[in-house]
């Protein structure tokens, strides 16, 4: 209840009555933890003191890239949309997702099944007749539920420029001007790169964010220059980042005896024990360490574990701590990364920022912490558009306005009959698998 009671207020934020459709950029910033210095740089401050800011959002579970991405995008929990980490098996396609190999991993209907699992808001708003244009957003170059979006900048599956993120604000900004675009969404991961080579708390991080914030100040002054007064702009990070070394690092004891698959996302490790193995592998693996899961005993608060496909064993690295694999073929070796993500979306270190301006959002206000599965409503409601199914939790008291169109107008009725848990569609997953012995399959951890 109190959860609900606290992300609903990020809705009342927004102005009272909207009395056109407007427009929306929503920039997608990876990796800021929540307590970084946004506040004392020019483009973050001009966006919080014109409008509103969180005191943190939360991250879904596990606190990867991918999986929040589309918690954003979708308005899903994790086990709702299925993207449950960087790297992902699927039992029934006996396929892996690769998030950073996707286009090498998956023909164009592969891509189409992973995704599928939830609608994003660039195809909710082109299935309602609006232009999205989006930009290095992973997946905007996939069809989902039968449509494309109306023009996608692929990511290019390696850290962004400033030149690329230039392009990308500008270009999208033209897109509005000339009423080519009503959605813009843009992602951008230098804060990200720096800070999980060098640690959050490095000068090339700061220096990252720095950069970013001057393009900020620039986006804005170009949106007035402009004077493109029915433009919100929010600002939205996937997770935070804590700081790790070589000190501290578990070495799971992994043999390949015992295991059919392994994938791993950073501080996560999915476990497929061979056939009777699950009990005597969940006994050997206790580590005071690290938390370790059979599937039934996932936390409910994750909202992660009834999905199809989730493992029957789940290793989650307390904080601050690394994994590596021992008894592999495949020799698992140290990262030289300092920092580090996908740990419990309770840690603080993986808060992450929220931020908004523009004539949809009333100003100078800080809310209370929320989930980022809340924000799929809020851009449906500023581009007064019906929403897919979706876990949110906001409430609309105080917001709808008989003027603002029917679809705004509607959209608390619409949530109310919408609103989901997970979808009914994905099957509990059997504790055992169906591979033969001699296949065993290891996946060193990616982004």
């Amino acid at each position: 209840m109190v959860t609900t009671t606290l992300s609903a207020l990020i809705l009342l934020t927004l102005m009272p009555v909207i009395q056109c459709r407007q427009k929306l950029i929503v920039i997608l910033i990876d990796g800021i933890r929540y307590n970084y210095e946004t506040d004392s740089l020019k483009g973050f401050r001009s966006i919080v003191d014109s409008g509103v800011k969180s005191d943190f959002m939360r991250p879904a579970f596990p606190t990867t890239s991918s999986t929040n991405y589309y918690s954003i995008a979708t308005g899903l929990n994790p086990e709702s949309h299925g993207i449950l980490g960087n790297e992902v098996w699927d039992e029934e396609r006996k396929e892996i997702f690769k998030y950073n190999q996707i286009d090498e991993s998956h023909d164009a209907k592969s891509k189409s099944y992973w995704f599928n699992g939830g609608e994003p808001i660039w195809i909710t708003a082109e299935k309602q007749g609006l232009k999205s244009r989006m930009y290095y957003w992973i997946g905007c170059d996939i069809e989902i539920r039968g449509k494309n979006t109306t023009f996608c900048e692929k990511y290019p599956m390696k850290p962004l420029t400033r030149s690329q993120f230039n392009y990308a604000w500008t270009n999208g900004i033209e897109a509005i001007a000339n009423r080519s675009a009503d959605f813009i969404g843009i992602h951008e991961d230098r804060v990200y790169s720096m800070g999980l080579k060098h640690g959050p708390d490095s000068i090339e991080r700061k220096n990252a964010l720095r950069d970013v914030s001057e393009e900020l100040d620039s986006l804005m002054k170009i949106l007035k220059y402009k004077n493109l007064t029915d433009v919100n702009v929010m600002i939205v990070s996937d997770h935070g980042m804590t700081k790790v070394n070589n000190s501290r690092v578990i070495r799971l004891n992994t043999s390949e005896e015992n295991y059919k698959l392994i994938l791993r996302n950073g501080a996560v490790v999915n476990l497929w024990p061979k056939k009777n193995k699950t009990e005597e592998c969940y006994k050997e693996l206790k580590d005071s360490r690290i938390d370790i899961f059979l599937k039934r005993d996932i936390p409910d608060r994750w909202r992660y574990k009834n999905n199809k496909r989730v493992s029957p064993l789940l290793v989650v690295a307390r904080k601050g701590y690394s994994i590596i694999l021992v008894g592999i073929k495949k020799k698992d070796t140290l990262s030289k990364n300092r920092g580090a993500d996908s740990y419990d979306n309770d840690f603080e270190d993986m808060r992450t920022y929220f931020a908004a301006t523009g004539p949809a959002f009333r100003k100078k206000q800080i809310l209370p912490h929320f989930p980022n599965v809340d924000l799929y409503n809020v851009m449906c409601s500023i581009l007064d558009i019906n929403p897919s199914p979706n876990n949110g939790t906001a409430t609309f008291d105080g917001l709808v306005s008989t003027n603002q169109g029917h679809a705004l107008a509607n959209l608390r009725s619409i949530l109310n009959r919408l609103r989901i848990r997970r979808y009914k569609s994905i099957p509990e997953y059997n504790l055992e698998t169906n591979f033969d012995d001699e296949d065993t399959l290891f996946f060193n951890d990616i982004k």
